[in-house]
């Protein structure tokens, strides 16, 4: 199988709109205080770890947060408290080829100091990936942009924490425009994989509808940090 991107080409109008979207939600997460900030942050996070898939999960999928995304690190560290290093996965963007991100496992010594030989190091688009590494969850691009097949089969994703620029209450996701997610969770679906996935949002996040073409895939579940 060749490496190809299947997705349907979105319409002027609907790039316009999403684009729109991202401008105004961006925009207004930059008015956000630093105390509604970490009271969302803090709520969001109570609902995650209080959560019966969270609880049973035993591979878990999140972000390293960036920016005004909302917050990780606690869910990451009470993951790890609790005896769950080696579950964690986080994404890395494959350099050998545009458009691939797949999940590498996110170890205690990812956190520790600079001169750590699997330290956290910033990516093109100063998010912070785990260097160091030697397995992933994915689809890979092997010699003359051949999938590899077997590395969805070795690790199975029970649940995906998912970033976002906008949500709604139905799932609908809009991230930065790269499509990273919708193309990862289009490829576990195509092989019968497709984890739980959640979106964690500030309330300035929630929207009536997302803006939404035939590649975008709906989570099954958007936490807030409402009241």
């Amino acid at each position: 199988r060749t490496l190809a991107d299947h997705r349907t080409p979105i319409s002027q109008t609907m790039q316009s709109e999403k684009q729109l979207l991202r401008r105004s939600i961006l925009c207004a997460l930059k008015g956000i205080s630093e105390s509604q900030f970490q009271e969302e942050a803090s709520r969001i996070t109570a609902r995650v770890l209080s959560s019966p898939v969270f609880q049973q999960s035993q591979n878990i999928g999140i972000y390293l947060n960036f920016g005004k995304e909302v917050p990780t690190r606690d869910i990451i560290a009470h993951t790890f408290a609790n005896k769950k290093e080696g579950k964690i996965w986080v994404p890395q963007i494959e350099t050998a080829a545009e458009g691939i991100m797949r999940f590498v496992p996110l170890l205690k010594s990812h956190m520790g100091t600079a001169e750590s030989s699997t330290r956290l190091v910033a990516n093109r688009w100063s998010i912070q990936e785990p260097q160091g590494v030697s397995k992933w969850i994915g689809y890979a691009p092997a010699v003359g942009g051949v999938l590899d097949c077997d590395v969805f089969s070795a690790h199975d994703l029970d649940l995906l924490i998912c970033p976002g620029v906008a949500f709604d209450r139905q799932g609908g996701r809009m991230g930065r425009g790269k499509g990273y997610y919708d193309r990862f969770l289009s490829e576990c679906k195509q092989r019968g994989l497709r984890p739980y996935t959640m979106g964690l949002a500030f309330t300035t996040q929630l929207v009536d509808r997302v803006p939404r073409s035939d590649n975008d895939v709906l989570l099954d579940e958007v936490i807030t940090g409402g009241p």
